[in-house]
């Protein structure tokens, strides 16, 4: 699966203060957004290459989860290693001018003076969340917003956490060739039992992508042994349109959903399930069905080299893969749950939009116009 590897930020991005250098470093994801990754192939014909294109979703999903953490860590680490969170609170820094990866940029950070002093919501929260410290990047050019970071400290993502909004056709306009898409990852908890919510609108990410909108939740288990993993992706109507032929693949928009519970340690054993959905309450969060058709994928199976086989019966789920009852579960949480940071039920899903995945100040006004600060 490796083949399908694509970068969010190309190469090296370097932000300069006075001589000393802060490196955003490069994240990389998978080609979630790829046409052929969701077509499911009932011919027979390709078997072994239809069957892995239908579980395009799984392993590509906590890659991304995991390089938005990575985005996050490394932001962190550059400013811890300037000094940054040794600043005197209500500390700001402004600069213009900023040679980044892929764009030139403008940039402001703010060192507050309580856990308050940045209270915003995201897609995810429930409710409001305050945070203590402000990291924003505009386009230099056009001050078109790129990216805002909240937090609160270095290496501790307990409590609040830390909150990532980004636009991926601004930070990488040649790999993200698609529609003007936002990006929200909220991630939260101690080592071992961190959580991470990440969604997007206005896709698809990529020109000719699958995506329009989705939400994708990950938690560490058993002290972090274990990663479990719930997805929902709202297929474009282009993409919809490919199921037609199948019963109740009309009734658009589509949702591809995924769940799976994947070892964090080498091999990295994987079980999954894997559904496609129409626009139903009674279909919505069926296990089995793609559309009004039941499929036999279930359970497929996975590890670090990628594709294993599907259609194991759950008795037949080797040792040291995670069993059929806890994917069962995962599955049927995707419409039950009523938590925020874990709700992908139809109506979240094809509610996210600019009302609620947008960024919180980063508007053109607010672009800084010259050097200022430490």
């Amino acid at each position: 699966m490796m083949k399908n590897k694509k970068w969010v930020f190309g190469g090296l991005a370097l932000i300069v203060f006075l001589g000393l250098s802060v490196t955003v470093y490069e994240v990389k994801t998978y080609r979630i957004d790829v046409p052929t990754v969701l077509r499911f192939d009932f011919s027979g014909v390709k078997e072994a290459q239809a069957a892995e294109s239908a579980w395009g979703g799984v392993r590509q999903s906590v890659t991304w989860a995991n390089n938005n953490g990575a985005l996050i860590d490394s932001i962190l680490t550059s400013l811890n290693n300037i000094g940054f969170f040794a600043w005197p609170d209500g500390t700001t820094l402004t600069r213009v001018n900023v040679t980044m990866g892929t764009f030139t940029a403008k940039i402001l950070l703010n060192r507050g003076s309580t856990t308050s002093d940045y209270t915003i919501s995201c897609s995810a929260c429930g409710t409001t969340k305050g945070f203590k410290n402000r990291f924003v990047i505009w386009r230099n050019s056009d001050n078109e917003p790129a990216m805002e970071l909240y937090f609160n400290d270095y290496g501790d993502t307990s409590g609040n956490g830390a909150i990532v909004i980004y636009r991926t056709k601004i930070l990488n306009p040649d790999q993200f060739n698609g529609n003007d898409t936002y990006v929200e990852s909220w991630v939260t908890g101690s080592s071992g039992s961190r959580r991470q919510t990440y969604s997007w609108r206005g896709g698809p990410l990529i020109s000719g992508g699958v995506t329009d909108r989705a939400r994708v939740f990950l938690e560490e288990m058993d002290s972090g042994a274990l990663l479990c993993v719930k997805a929902v992706v709202q297929l474009t109507s282009t993409a919809a349109a490919e199921f037609s032929s199948i019963t109740g693949c009309t009734n658009t928009p589509l949702y591809y959903a995924v769940a799976y519970g994947q070892k964090t340690a080498s091999p990295f054993e994987t079980t999954a399930k894997v559904a496609l959905w129409y626009d139903n309450d009674t279909n919505y969060g069926t296990a089995g069905k793609i559309c009004d058709f039941s499929h036999s994928f279930d359970y497929g199976l996975f590890n670090g080299n990628g594709f294993i086989e599907d259609g194991v019966s759950s008795a037949n789920i080797p040792t040291g893969f995670r069993a059929a009852s806890y994917i069962d579960t995962l599955m049927s949480e995707i419409d039950a749950t009523s938590t925020s940071y874990e709700d992908l039920r139809r109506t979240t899903v094809t509610g996210l939009g600019a009302g609620n995945i947008d960024f919180k100040y980063a508007n053109t006004g607010n672009a800084p116009t010259g050097d200022s600060g430490p």
